[in-house]
C-alpha cells in the first residue's frame, strides 16, 4: 500500500491566516488566535523532533492535542513532499502569518498583534 501523501498545512491554513491579518472584526482575531493559531503553535513548540515520540497520549479534557495533525504535515503546497519537522511547520506558519500582516489589505491592528507574535516567537527560538 503506497504511503499517504503528505498535509500541506500552510495550504491548509492559509484561508485562516488571510483572515486573521485581514478581518475588520477584532472578536473574528481574537477568536483564530485563542482557538487555532496559539494552540497549534504551541503544540509545534512542544513536539518532540522525533514524530514517533508524538503519537497522541493521554491528556487533560480541555488541551488541544495536534500530534496526529503534525505527523502527517508539509510545508509545500502539493502534499507531495516530505514531511516537515514540527520545528519547520512552527516557522512556516509564523512565516505565513508574518508574510499575511505585511500584505497591504492586512488591519494595522492585526498586523502589530501578529508582528508581536512574531517577535515573541522568534525570542524563544
Amino acid at each position: 500500500m503506497p504511503a499517504q501523501p503528505a498535509a500541506p498545512l500552510n495550504a491548509l491554513l492559509q484561508p485562516q491566516i488571510t483572515l486573521v491579518a485581514r478581518t475588520p472584526t477584532q472578536a473574528v482575531h481574537n477568536r483564530l488566535m485563542s482557538t487555532l493559531f496559539t494552540p497549534l503553535l504551541d503544540a509545534l513548540a512542544r513536539a518532540s523532533p522525533s514524530l514517533e515520540d508524538d503519537r497522541p497520549t493521554k491528556r487533560h479534557k480541555d488541551e488541544p492535542i495536534y500530534a496526529h495533525l503534525i505527523m502527517g504535515c508539509c510545508l509545500g503546497d502539493s502534499g507531495l513532499e516530505a514531511r516537515a519537522k514540527p520545528d519547520e511547520l512552527r516557522r512556516g506558519v509564523l512565516k505565513a502569518m508574518f508574510d499575511a500582516a505585511a500584505d497591504e489589505k492586512a488591519v494595522e491592528s492585526n498586523r502589530r498583534k501578529i508582528y508581536r507574535l512574531w517577535r515573541e516567537e522568534a525570542d524563544d527560538e
